[in-house]
């Protein structure tokens, strides 16, 4: 081999170990830089947390906290039921929390997010029921400080959101 082509052959390993390098992400920044870069609407910014209609009789359900930054949701996500199934892994109480970003169109919120723990750092999910987070809610506005999803649906289908201050 003359010398010009050990050169180009020892350049092509230098570029080819520098894109292995650079090509190594963690798990974490893969799945994070996977979601577009969005902006949350200014009415939607800040911590909404759900008020359940004491109506309501139910054997099983939801609670919602969301916090709307300007690029990204946190959301608490609280699963009850009064059923006990040995088979299910999440038992019949879990509180699941992710992060993740919101597109919101004329009438729907989208939420896409990644298990967290309760400080909001990405982690395994504990529960493979929720490892990720992927909803689309219609949405009314009812006024400045409450937000209804799934407005159309009967009420028990209802989440009514009040913004805290």
């Amino acid at each position: 081999m003359n010398k010009t082509s050990e050169f180009l052959s020892t350049i092509f390993k230098v570029f080819l170990l520098l894109g292995l390098l650079f090509a190594c992400n963690s798990k974490e920044e893969i799945i994070i830089d996977t979601f577009p870069p969005s902006e949350n609407p200014e009415f939607l910014r800040g911590k909404w947390v759900e008020k359940e209609s004491e109506e309501i009789i139910a054997f099983a359900g939801s609670n919602h906290i969301i916090e709307f930054t300007e690029d990204e949701f946190l959301l608490t996500f609280r699963y009850w039921t009064d059923a006990i199934s040995p088979e299910d892994d999440c038992q019949n109480s879990y509180t699941a929390y992710f992060k993740g970003v919101a597109s919101v169109e004329a009438d729907s919120i989208t939420l896409q997010g990644i298990a967290t723990n309760e400080s909001f750092e990405v982690t395994p999910a504990e529960c493979d029921r929720y490892a990720t987070f992927d909803e689309t809610f219609k949405y009314e506005v009812v006024n400045d400080e409450t937000l209804l999803l799934n407005p159309n649906q009967q009420v028990y289908l209802q989440i009514l959101l009040e913004k805290e201050n």
